[in-house]
């Protein structure tokens, strides 16, 4: 699709055209990985419902599972969302894949599970982006 606006929001009375391609079929955009990989693990918080997204991304799931989450009322908030920009050395946490190798990033992503963790008595269910951050905390912890 291609989006044309004469002019910009922040600037309505300058002529400054904004031309956006957009893709709004999300199978096209999935068409690739879908070719190039024999295992796709799609998974989030917010496929609901789970049986919508094979029709919309044109594919056939092995295997298909979607797992209730439950809030208990009695125990208050127990679901904290945490965006963290820098680490404790003001070194820049990103997930970027140019970045995979900086250890910097690495030891910052486990300090702050670590010190989250003297903290929540719980628990932390945390997703990794690598296996690399994965296994950077295994190690440190000397699992």
């Amino acid at each position: 699709m291609l989006i044309i606006e004469p002019t910009q929001s922040h600037a309505p009375n300058l002529v400054d055209p904004l031309m956006q391609l957009t893709c709004t079929d999300s199978s096209l955009a999935m068409q690739p990985v879908f070719k190039n990989f024999r295992s796709v693990i799609i998974t989030s918080g917010t496929l609901s419902p789970i049986s919508l997204y094979p029709h919309l991304l044109n594919f056939t799931p092995k295997i298909s599972q979607a797992f209730e989450m439950t809030m208990p009322e009695d125990r208050g908030t127990i679901l904290c969302p945490l965006i963290v920009t820098r680490g404790s050395d003001q070194t820049e946490l990103t997930t970027k894949f140019e970045s995979r190798d900086d250890p910097a990033i690495s030891r910052n992503y486990g300090d702050l599970l670590v010190n989250l963790s003297k903290h929540v008595p719980d628990g932390i269910v945390c997703f990794f982006t690598s296996y690399k951050y994965v296994f950077w905390m295994l190690e440190r912890e000397g699992a």
